[in-house]
């Protein structure tokens, strides 16, 4: 215990003091820790097309660039989207007006939602381009790997529904989820005082998935097809950079 103790103290001494460092970001690339904090508006594609509309998200990053302008980073983002296609899941539940019977007996309505989230990881680099400009902003590409899952929501306008129990309603979600890998590209912008950081691209991403559900009771089946979900769209970012800054320059005559 004492041998991880001191393994932990020296570990942490080496981060801190590598990105806590006095240096000016207006000068020379340097080490960074960045914190993202996110939105992305995204289209599906494939079969994820066939479910699902419009997949807006909400999300951070934590990642950490070196001298080099290359970075890693590490995050989770939040689905919520208000469009599902495949909504004749609860055919079955429903009355010939299209009403579902609550557990008091009346008719009422059941707004469906997507949700879910990914945990994306990526690797990147950040290409300066003006000299007139410090050196850690510029146009940056990255390539990475995310878990994602997604499932429909039930939502019922009046009362609780005992076919919709958060048991019951599992045979209905489609709780989907794998592997894929993701691509960006876009710009980095880091102003020299460090008040104004933001980044700004697109976002693409392939993901190999399947229905996680033993059986979806409105059909009677289980479904063990292989999913590909695609999603494609644009992302922007408030960016906090965390590093001890150089103290101003002075200059005398």
């Amino acid at each position: 215990m004492r041998v991880l103790s001191c393994f932990l103290i020296v570990g942490l001494h080496i981060l801190f003091s590598n990105v806590y460092s006095q240096v000016s970001i207006r000068d020379s690339a340097i080490k960074i820790t960045l914190l993202h904090v996110s939105a992305k508006i995204q289209t599906p594609g494939a079969d994820m097309a066939n479910r699902f509309g419009m997949t807006p998200s909400l999300g951070f990053e934590v990642g950490h660039k070196r001298a080099s302008n290359f970075y890693g980073q590490l995050g989770v983002f939040f689905l919520v989207g208000g469009t599902v296609k495949e909504d004749s899941v609860l055919d079955k539940l429903k009355t010939t007006g299209g009403f579902i019977i609550n557990d008091t007996g009346l008719p009422t309505e059941v707004r469906m939602m997507q949700t879910g989230f990914m945990v994306p990881v990526s690797v990147g680099k950040v290409f300066s381009v003006s000299p007139n400009h410090n050196p850690n902003s510029g146009f940056f590409v990255e390539l990475g790997a995310q878990f994602i899952q997604h499932k429909i929501n039930f939502q019922p306008f009046d009362g609780p529904i005992a076919a919709l129990s958060a048991t019951n309603k599992k045979g209905y979600d489609r709780l989907t989820n794998g592997i894929g890998i993701r691509e960006a590209i876009g710009y980095k912008y880091f102003s020299n005082s460090g008040n104004l950081n933001i980044s700004i691209g697109f976002d693409f991403s392939q993901n190999f998935t399947q229905n996680r559900r033993s059986l979806n009771w409105d059909s009677g089946m289980k479904d063990t097809s292989n999913r590909l979900d695609l999603l494609s769209g644009f992302t922007v970012s408030w960016v906090w950079l965390i590093y001890q800054k150089a103290p101003p320059k002075f200059y005398f005559n």
